[in-house]
């Protein structure tokens, strides 16, 4: 099992897994399914097996990262749509999306969008789209 990587380990280069806050489950980036979109990042694994649970992350400029999903090599931004998903962290992109890591404390990362919301574990899917720091905002990160 790899070890948790300490705060601000998110590097460009690093190839990297997220442990969501919610249910500490490991995230994905999750095929299509009926009741999600191609890509859409998905805690729910318990344990960090396949490439789709690893992240690769690249220098997005101005101190920020992007993330390429594992599973699909695409970067990860938001989807906007209506179902109750909000704002949702999908991997589908051709296009660079810049996110901002700040220190959520207990050796965690928080995930920022360009607007300023928190990526958040929503169990069925990750959301961003909450302007205050939560437990579900807090990700663990292990280095792979």
């Amino acid at each position: 099992m790899p070890t948790p990587a300490p705060t601000f380990a998110l590097y460009p280069g690093g190839v990297f897994a997220l442990r969501g806050g919610k249910d500490k489950k490991y995230c994905k980036d999750a095929p299509e399914k009926w009741d999600r979109a191609e890509g859409q990042v998905v805690c729910d694994s318990n344990k960090i097996e396949g490439k789709k649970k690893r992240f690769s992350v690249e220098d997005a400029g101005d101190g920020k990262i992007a993330l390429r999903g594992g599973r699909s090599d695409l970067y990860c931004g938001l989807k906007v749509s209506g179902g109750g998903f909000g704002n949702s962290l999908v991997c589908n992109k051709h296009n660079m999306e810049k996110f901002s890591v700040e220190d959520a404390g207990g050796g965690k990362i928080a995930l920022k969008t360009e607007n300023g919301d928190y990526c958040k574990d929503e169990g069925k899917y990750v959301s961003c789209h909450s302007m205050t720091l939560t437990e579900e905002s807090k990700f663990e990160i292990s280095k792979l």
